[in-house]
């Protein structure tokens, strides 16, 4: 009788401890997602080609996309999944350049442009979609 009591005692805890390292995790896991609203955001008047290929030179986004091969430059819209937890401005287009680890399907690093119009020659580049693939 004693033994059931020690076994019944002894699955509670171990129950208990494992909800807690299950929680933990999840916590952990949450919080180690980069959210979209802590990068830099830029208003920009019109947005030219030329403007959205600047970001990805800097010497840090370039080297970062060196360095890995799991990680590709994207560009996408506001509207694409990537892009839930981003503000959109409703009268400004928004556009996301990204450098995105394709491993862990999460964005590395990024760039906001809340953009007042959008060139004929990028909208033509995106044609139908909502992301963009420069590598």
């Amino acid at each position: 009788m004693e033994t059931d009591i020690e076994i019944e005692y002894f699955s509670t805890e171990l129950m208990f401890g494992i909800g807690i390292a299950i929680l933990v995790g999840i916590i952990f896991y949450i919080f180690s997602k980069k959210n979209l609203s802590s990068f830099e955001s830029i208003d920009i008047d019109n947005c030219e080609k030329e403007y959205l290929f600047k970001w990805f030179r800097q010497p840090k986004i370039f080297n970062q996309l060196k360095e890995k091969d799991e990680y590709i430059a994207i560009v996408i819209k506001e509207n694409h999944p990537l892009a839930k937890n981003i503000k959109v401005s409703s009268n400004k287009s928004t556009l996301i350049q990204c450098v995105f680890d394709e491993k862990r399907n999460e964005i590395i690093d990024a760039q906001i442009l809340k953009c007042k119009s959008i060139s004929e020659e990028i909208e033509d580049m995106f044609g139908n979609t909502d992301m963009l693939i420069l590598n």
